[in-house]
């Protein structure tokens, strides 16, 4: 019975992940570089401003305290 479970529990999970990947392939071509930005130079810019990178650089920090909350 146990390798019953086992067994349908995994070609449940092959058939899942299998109809997953063939889904992925509508994803859009991308025709542009750098996402319509310039492309880098020397000089360090913010990407994606407000967005991605923001002003007070809150997208570096993380914080965990005890209770994890």
């Amino acid at each position: 019975m146990k390798l019953a479970c086992i067994s349908i529990v995994l070609l449940l999970t092959t058939l899942i992940m299998s109809h997953k990947t063939y889904s992925k392939n509508d994803f859009p071509v991308i025709a542009e570089r750098y996402l319509g930005q310039k492309p880098p130079g020397l000089t360090p810019k913010f990407f994606a401003p407000d967005i991605v990178s923001t002003q007070d650089h809150r997208e570096t920090e993380v914080l965990f305290s005890p209770d994890m909350r």
